[in-house]
């Protein structure tokens, strides 16, 4: 979770315990629309990882070993050549 998501949920949260129900209510929806785009960015980019393996073109080991959120950059570029 980036902290850009953190700092809206808060606000969400404050303005709830205000009583400004509609606008929490619309920050939730955008809240919720960018983590339904941040996951489906990572269910892309792991099926192209997946599929990039399958083909024999990356050291398994290497994948197994590669940290998410530290390397997806490089993973990406790897599987972007597919």
């Amino acid at each position: 979770m980036t902290a850009g998501l953190k700092a809206k949920l808060r606000q969400k949260n404050r303005l709830m315990r205000k009583g400004r129900v509609e606008e929490a209510r619309a920050l939730a929806k955008r809240i919720g629309k960018t983590i339904e785009n941040r996951n489906n960015t990572r269910i892309r980019l792991l099926r192209r990882i997946s599929k990039f393996y399958r083909a024999g073109h990356y050291d398994g080991f290497n994948l197994l070993r590669a940290k998410w959120y530290h390397n997806l950059h490089m993973l990406h570029e790897s599987a972007r050549k597919i």
